[in-house]
C-alpha cells in the first residue's frame, strides 16, 4: 500500500516531453507538458540531447494560458538543454494540465529513436520542493544508412576470359528505405 500512495503521489505532478519526428537537417518542436495538483511556482527541467539533437537557440516559448507572468529562460550547455520557468511575484502556476511551454531542435545525421528524458525540479512560493515525476519523450530521426560489411573486393592476378564471382554484402541500417 505505501508503495501506491508513494506512486500517485509522483504522478500527481508530472513532466511530459511529446514525440515527434523529421529528416537530418529538419527542425522540430517539442513540446512540455505539465500536469500538476500543487501550485507549482517554479520550475527547471534539465533535457539532454545528444550529439544528433541541438537546440535551436531563442526557439523556447513558454505558453501564455498556463503562465500568470512567468518568465522563462532556456540555453544548451554540453549537450543538455536547461528551461527555467519561474515567477518573480511568485505566482502559482495557471491550470492543472496542459502545455507549459515548447522548445525546437535541430535534427542531425544518424537515424535512431532518441529518448528525451527530463530531470525535474518544481518548487512552490514557499520555495518548497514539490515532488515529481516524468514521462520521456522521443525524437524519431529518419533516414536511409546504409552499411557495407565487405569493405573492398580484391581479385588479385586474373587470366583473362576467365570468371570468376565475390560477394558483395549491402545493407539498410536506417528506417527509411534506400
Amino acid at each position: 500500500m505505501a508503495v501506491g500512495v508513494w506512486l500517485t503521489a509522483i504522478a500527481s505532478n508530472t513532466v511530459t516531453l511529446t514525440t515527434t519526428q523529421g529528416h537530418p537537417g529538419n527542425e522540430v518542436e517539442i513540446a512540455v507538458m505539465l500536469t500538476n495538483t500543487d501550485e507549482v511556482t517554479a520550475l527547471e527541467v534539465l533535457i539532454p540531447l545528444g550529439d544528433m539533437l541541438r537546440y535551436v537557440e531563442g526557439s523556447a516559448v513558454l505558453n501564455t494560458e498556463r503562465s500568470d507572468g512567468h518568465a522563462l529562460s532556456a540555453a544548451a550547455e554540453d549537450g543538455k538543454l536547461k528551461i527555467c520557468v519561474y515567477s518573480l511575484s511568485l505566482a502559482p502556476l495557471k491550470g492543472e494540465d496542459g502545455e507549459l511551454c515548447r522548445f525546437k531542435v535541430r535534427l542531425g545525421k544518424e537515424p535512431a529513436d532518441y529518448l528525451l528524458v527530463p530531470e525535474v525540479v518544481m518548487s512552490d512560493a514557499s520555495g518548497k520542493s514539490i515532488t515529481s515525476g516524468v514521462v520521456n519523450g522521443m525524437v524519431t530521426l529518419l533516414s536511409p544508412k546504409i552499411e557495407v560489411t565487405t569493405p573492398t573486393i580484391d581479385y588479385d592476378r586474373v587470366p583473362i576470359r576467365s570468371t570468376y564471382t565475390k560477394t558483395l554484402s549491402v545493407k539498410n541500417a536506417g528506417n527509411e528505405p534506400l
